[in-house]
């Protein structure tokens, strides 16, 4: 069953990127390729972590009283 369902999921091409990204991770390419994304990954995060705390900081209402009521009309 479950041999059968995942030669009718998986497309020739979804194969072999299969394969390709396993014999890329065992065959000593783990620095060149895994390592290095996991770099990138890193990297990314901050920045859109540091991104998101300048935006919040200038979302934040001056209102002492919290600023205007969920369901008030503007008109």
């Amino acid at each position: 069953m479950y041999r059968r369902s995942r030669d009718e999921g998986f497309g020739a091409e979804v194969k072999r990127r299969i394969m390709l990204g396993t014999y890329a991770l065992s065959a000593g390419y783990y620095d060149a390729y895994y390592l290095k994304a996991q770099k990138v990954r890193t990297l990314l995060t901050r920045d859109f972590e540091e991104a998101f705390r300048q935006v919040d900081g200038d979302c934040d209402t001056d209102e002492s009283d919290g600023g205007i009521p969920a369901r008030r009309e503007v008109e």
